[in-house]
């Protein structure tokens, strides 16, 4: 059975407990890694799918109540980096595509691969393929609900904007902690 958005924030919240400080640091030093690598030629490009696994699955383990390390962070590199790779290069390739055709589609598009990362850090076995094919049967009737968690959120990205971005340190982890929650609701009722 679905949980409505406050289990499923509640259950974040206590899924950080302990683990924030490596929530946080997971989410600047990849945001650092994100915007160093955008200076090396194709470095964002060959970076985004391995680093954005390994972000995520720092996450997973959260939620998984397992207590995750730093080193977690560079996960998609060390572990079916090929997929990982893949993964981030033909999921740009498809939103771009769908955005072309109008923007509507493309945000579509994005909701329907939203659980791939979160797939591939759970499961390193999977291919970039099989990850996005699961993630859009995933999102099956569960796009609008996964757009209304995010939109739930709204009073708490205004806070982050309130305090110029000092509250992010919470929000940031918080919300990315609750749409794994999403996923393992949507990923473990099936």
């Amino acid at each position: 059975m679905k949980r409505n958005f406050s289990e499923i924030k509640a259950s974040a919240r206590e899924s950080l407990k302990g683990n924030l400080g490596t929530s946080l640091l997971a989410v600047i030093a990849g945001n650092a890694l994100n915007m160093i690598s955008t200076v090396i030629p194709f470095g964002g490009l060959i970076t985004c799918g391995p680093l954005s696994v390994g972000i995520e699955g720092i996450y997973v383990k959260d939620t998984d109540r397992e207590t995750p390390k730093f080193r977690d962070l560079f996960l998609g590199f060390k572990e079916n980096f090929g997929e990982n790779f893949l993964l981030g290069l033909v999921k740009r390739i498809f939103l771009l595509l769908w955005t072309l055709l109008f923007i509507i589609p493309g945000v579509i598009k994005g909701y329907s691969y939203a659980m791939t990362e979160y797939l591939m850090a759970r499961n390193s076995e999977l291919t970039a393929m099989d990850a996005i094919r699961e993630s859009r049967r995933l999102m099956n009737g569960n796009k609008m609900r996964l757009f209304l968690l995010e939109l739930s959120f709204i009073g708490w990205i205004l806070l982050a904007i309130a305090t110029l971005g000092l509250a992010s340190l919470y929000v940031v982890p918080y919300m990315k902690t609750a749409k794994i929650e999403f996923y393992n609701d949507i990923y473990f009722a099936d």
